[in-house]
């Protein structure tokens, strides 16, 4: 996905600027990450909503629900690995890092799928 920073948040974001992002993004999902890009967490609609069931406000910043410990994968990792990792934990979406924890994407199980299942047909023809 090409718009993957659009689920950027910050840790002192609120509840309600997040549960924005993730609404407009349909993502259902956002990033929390510090001033220098490296990854928090993550945050869910469904953290959300647990949060707020547990007395947390709208004003509550997004860290106070997170999920600081993610699953992840590296930029060193393969395609392969990454699908492998999502199809093998239930994961929507897989946040890629690099040596410094930096977020430099985010794989989306849809979107991964669908580019996997294109086929490549070679035909060969001769006499």
């Amino acid at each position: 996905m090409e718009n993957w920073r659009n689920i950027l948040v910050k840790k002192h974001q609120t509840l309600l600027e997040t549960m924005q992002i993730i609404d407009k993004s349909a993502l259902q999902f956002a990033v929390v990450i510090d001033d220098e890009n490296r990854l928090l967490g993550t945050v869910t609609d469904g953290d959300i909503r647990r949060g707020i069931l547990k007395g947390e406000v709208l004003d509550s910043p997004i860290n106070k629900i997170m999920n600081t410990s993610p699953f992840t994968a590296t930029t060193a990792h393969t395609k392969h690995y990454c699908v492998k990792l999502m199809n093998d934990k239930q994961l929507k979406q897989l946040p890629i890092v690099d040596n410094n924890q930096q977020v430099v994407n985010v794989l989306f199980k849809d979107e991964v799928q669908q580019q996997s299942n294109e086929n490549t047909v070679v035909l060969m023809v001769g006499d």
